[in-house]
């Protein structure tokens, strides 16, 4: 969930450091782990041009999973049935207080169109993104330098935890000598980190972040 940009916004005066008083009004930022199913939500947006859009609906589901850039899973994320389309991607989903609860972001649907199922990431995995950006000027994250094999395939074979299908090249974990699956021999199996046990993808993932 690096899809996010921090903008600086300065007055007409190249060496004023403030907006003009009323350009911009910030939105208040909510919390997204204490978000309840049946909750009202409301998504802004430009759906197909039509600005300052504003569509209601409720939370469908939260703690949904979400693959993002890398395959690497986004954690957390939240349902909602209010109409997501084209253009509402990036606006913010809000609660009954008009705080932020998150970024709209993606729709599940077989056409393309809005089919009742809309996802938009946590505000707090986009406080984390963009405190990141501000500090370090990109969002950091760690690097293993593996590829999983999918959790089904760990459960089939009653791995007690999960095996690395490949490892990329001068990687971190090419470099410490992590053995991939190959000529039809299992690969390394990853079964704790930090003390910690690893049953699934989502384990890790949630540790690393």
């Amino acid at each position: 969930a690096s899809d996010v940009a921090v903008l600086r916004v300065r007055g007409k005066d190249a060496q004023s450091k403030e907006p003009p008083k009323g350009l911009m009004q910030p939105l208040p930022r909510g919390r997204s782990d204490k978000l309840l199913v049946g909750q009202n939500v409301f998504a802004f947006g430009n759906p197909f041009g039509l600005e300052h859009s504003l569509s209601r609906g409720i939370i469908s589901g939260v703690s949904r999973k979400l693959d993002g850039a890398g395959g690497r899973p986004i954690s957390g994320v939240i349902q909602t049935d209010a109409s997501i389309n084209p253009g509402n991607s990036g606006g913010p989903l809000l609660n009954s207080d008009g705080e932020v609860i998150g970024v709209n972001t993606a729709i599940l649907s077989g056409s393309g169109m809005f089919a009742g199922v809309g996802l938009a990431i946590p505000m707090k995995t986009v406080q984390q993104n963009v405190e990141s950006i501000i500090s370090k000027g990109f969002v950091k994250r760690p690097l293993l330098g593996i590829v999983f094999a999918p959790d089904v395939m760990d459960q089939e074979l009653q791995l007690n935890g999960i095996m690395v299908m490949k490892v990329v090249p001068d990687g971190p974990a090419a470099v410490a000598g992590v053995r991939p699956m190959r000529g039809g021999r299992l690969g390394d199996v990853v079964v704790d980190m930090d003390g910690k046990r690893i049953n699934s993808t989502d384990d890790l993932f949630g540790l690393l972040e």
